[in-house]
């Protein structure tokens, strides 16, 4: 339920995104979340700060995120269209 709150405040009431990224920002469900929202918000403007320790996700990452995405949470971003 907290994350349905909070990526409905990013899709309604974000206007500016600013993601700061880290080695392990976007392995972060609920992260991974936030920027994607973001991203589809067609009225956010997303901005993203890379740390020296940020690296882009490969191709075979994205294509496999239930691997990539640190599932220890118990969080699975698909309930959110999200794969």
């Amino acid at each position: 339920k907290d994350l349905d709150e909070l990526f409905n405040i990013v899709k309604s009431h974000v206007a500016n995104f600013v993601t700061y990224l880290t080695g392990d920002t976007l392995r972060r469900p609920w992260c991974a979340g936030e920027v994607t929202t973001a991203f589809k918000a067609s009225s956010a403007k997303v901005v993203a700060v890379t740390t020296p320790s940020f690296l882009e996700p490969k191709e075979d990452e994205l294509n496999n995120l239930d691997k990539y995405i640190d599932q220890d949470g118990g969080c699975s971003l698909a309930q959110y269209s999200i794969h």
